[in-house]
């Protein structure tokens, strides 16, 4: 069922994106509404690179997390490609950490990453993931 709902959220929300379909009016309003009907409105955890990531469908970065499967593939590729087993690793702005997951995955176990994160709402959520 989760399948399906992600492949329906995915289909309507490129639709929209790349027609002139966000200019008709009320058409974001309905795809919201859709949204709320097929996302859980609540915390979940989603599969993430192989680690539990907690993440907020009602927020625009856990949506599209939980819709895709990932955020930004250019931001994980440029980490991947460039830290290195045993590195030291800052993350600024962690959000709910799924760059800290790639991070985890370049450094490994000899490596080291400080995630840093201001906004309490998305540090519970990166504390939560952390500590799983």
């Amino acid at each position: 069922m989760r399948n399906l709902a992600r492949l329906l959220v995915s289909k309507i929300t490129l639709v929209i994106a790349k027609t002139h379909l966000k200019k008709v009016d009320g058409l974001r309003q309905i795809e919201t509404r859709i949204n709320r009907l097929i996302l859980p409105n609540k915390k979940t955890w989603i599969d993430y690179r192989g680690y539990e990531l907690l993440v907020d469908p009602t927020d625009y970065l856990g949506r599209q997390l939980w819709t895709y499967g990932e955020y930004e593939p250019e931001a994980e590729e440029l980490i991947s490609t460039h830290l290195e087993q045993g590195d030291i690793a800052f993350d600024i702005g962690a959000n709910i950490g799924q760059f800290t997951i790639c991070m985890r995955d370049a450094v490994g176990k000899t490596g080291a990453i400080y995630s840093f994160e201001p906004l309490s709402k998305n540090r519970n959520l990166l504390n939560c993931t952390l500590n799983r």
